[in-house]
């Protein structure tokens, strides 16, 4: 009974310091001030594992102050990257970082690195990856872009574009695109942009530089040969800054037409399909209609 009194007694000056104490911050309202004092009277000690920031207990530190992992890319070059390209990324603590951290679990598929530092990075571009594929979050702060762009070439209309002298095309795209060209869209996001053609279109034809459209009616043909045009899209204050595509035409006379026009062929023993179709300029015979129409020896159907 004696021992209890004793140390009652003694914690009665330690309770009258701890509620003047109290006291005094909750009059102030002081909730900092308050925090700091339970943290002087607490009798178990800090083991060095929180962290107080802002007069608060956080169970996790800052991330600057343990995390050596956390990195940051602030630019890169050049602006538009293409396959066997070298490329440069620039940014602080960047040996913390590797391949997928930066490009996505399959980001070895598509990049490699050459040299590390510090502040720089030297790679490679093994290939441009499509949206399908790719998992990147890369942005670049620094830089008039917002992300990567990594284009090999324009996403053409594989196919021929063909007409028969003066014969109208009315704004036909030249480009084929889809959801899945996303570094496309991504180009187009760099700035003002325009289309052009190196080579002279027949006379009579012409593109729009704003949407990459052919509209006219030829007066001149091709040769009954079809041609490739170079169609580049660029920017208007950066014209080096561009991606290029082959486009393919044809421009045929009514009498060169009439030669590639598909038919119907009978079925023979030299030609064992069961809708075999072939045309007067290319020898053979073609499996289908669709086939005919898709050999550059034909192309031309009677309807057109």
């Amino acid at each position: 009974m004696k021992l209890n009194q004793n140390i009652t007694r003694d914690f009665i000056p330690f309770l009258i310091i701890a509620f003047g104490l109290l006291l005094n911050c909750s009059k102030h309202k002081n909730q900092n001030s308050l925090t700091e004092w339970i943290l002087l009277l607490n009798p178990f000690p800090s083991t060095g594992s929180e962290f107080v920031q802002d007069g608060l207990d956080v169970e996790n530190p800052p991330p600057d102050s343990i995390q050596e992992s956390t990195f940051d890319i602030y630019s890169g070059f050049p602006v538009v990257w293409k396959t066997g390209q070298h490329f440069e990324l620039y940014g602080r603590n960047l040996q913390a970082s590797n391949v997928e951290s930066i490009f996505g679990p399959d980001g070895s598929k598509f990049f490699s690195f050459d040299d590390v530092s510090e502040n720089t990075i030297l790679g490679t571009v093994v290939s441009c990856p499509n949206a399908f594929d790719w998992d990147s979050k890369v942005r670049f702060p620094n830089n008039n872009q917002s992300e990567i762009v990594c284009l090999d070439s324009l996403p053409v209309n594989y196919r021929v574009l063909k007409k028969e002298m003066g014969v109208p095309f009315e704004k036909t795209p030249l480009l084929m695109v889809h959801h899945s060209h996303e570094f496309f869209f991504s180009f187009l996001k760099l700035g003002e942009t325009e289309y052009r053609i190196l080579e002279s279109l027949p006379l009579g034809l012409s593109l729009d530089q704003k949407t990459g459209e052919l509209s006219g009616s030829a007066r001149e043909g091709t040769e009954n040969t079809i041609r490739e045009y170079t169609l580049q899209l660029r920017l208007k204050d950066r014209p080096d800054i561009l991606v290029e595509g082959k486009i393919r035409l044809l421009i045929v006379t009514s009498e060169e037409k009439l030669n590639r026009t598909c038919r119907p062929l009978q079925r023979t023993s030299t030609c064992n399909f069961s809708s075999p179709y072939h045309c007067d300029n290319a020898p053979g015979c073609r499996p289908s209609l669709f086939n005919c129409l898709m050999d550059d020896g034909c192309g031309f159907q009677t309807s057109d």
